[in-house]
């Protein structure tokens, strides 16, 4: 069944930590910027990441491919790029099909 989208946001990550753990949303914020900068910094590099229970942030490479200009019909080299790509483990995808 479809459900509309819910965004939840790095301040409601710092929302949430401070209000269980009892610190303030200032320095749950700091927090969460400091873990997801270290998460950038780890897949700039060509790390992956694996967050037990929650899932792997891997680096993919998409190959060079040909392509097509939809205005000129003409034919293009798309070139090489990176990107990154997230597996949930399985408990994560038990907790959402609950």
């Amino acid at each position: 069944m479809y459900k509309p989208e819910i965004v939840f946001t790095g301040k409601d990550i710092a929302r949430t930590i401070s209000d269980t753990k009892g610190i303030t949303r200032k320095q749950a914020g700091e927090y969460v910027d400091t873990v997801f900068e270290a998460m950038k910094q780890e897949l700039a590099e060509g790390k992956n990441i694996s967050i037990h229970g929650f899932g792997r942030f891997e680096q993919k490479v998409r190959p060079e491919r040909g392509g097509i200009n939809p205005r000129t019909k003409e034919k293009v080299r798309i070139p090489e790029s990176r990107t990154v790509v997230f597996h949930p483990a399985k408990a994560l995808k038990d907790k959402i099909s609950d």
